[in-house]
């Protein structure tokens, strides 16, 4: 009932005031939507929704956490050639402006002691793990920022 009565003088204060409140519900509302109120939350920081953006966002991370590490690989098995588009994207941005070699590997053959590999697949990560002793260095959402230590 009060939910009622709050929705009815809602509804009364749009209509007197016209386009002016429903911007203000309009922003109130987007605010407090789950996405944008966590992008808002972490002082402008993008979480990824899809498991596709995944990476780029960890090789963003990485960049403006671990500024000194210029070389890694991102370990990224995927169906389509398309799917690496966004993470790419970060990829070439980095060796562009500040110089940072990352590659992308899709299969363990390209895997040396002492690499640092970004991955996000948890099968491909737990595949990783029983081939090689890895340190974890960092997590980023669901993907793991690590170092091959040696062969199993």
């Amino acid at each position: 009932m009060l939910l009622a009565i709050a929705l009815y003088h809602l509804l009364q204060f749009i209509k007197q005031e016209k386009y002016h409140s429903i911007v203000v519900i309009t922003i109130a509302l987007a605010i407090s939507e789950t996405p944008y109120y966590r992008i808002y939350e972490q002082n402008s920081t993008y979480f990824p929704k899809d498991n596709l953006e995944q990476d780029g966002f960890a090789v963003r991370s990485i960049a403006a956490k671990y500024p000194d590490i210029k070389t890694y690989k991102v370990l990224l098995k995927v169906e389509y050639i398309e799917h690496i588009d966004q993470v790419n994207f970060y990829i070439k941005t980095l060796e562009k402006y500040k110089n940072f070699q990352i590659k992308i590997i899709d299969n363990f053959e390209n895997i040396k002691i002492g690499d640092l590999i970004i991955c996000s697949q948890e099968a491909i990560l737990s595949e990783l793990e029983m081939n090689y002793k890895i340190e974890i260095i960092d997590t980023f959402e669901r993907s793991k920022f690590l170092r091959v230590i040696e062969e199993k």
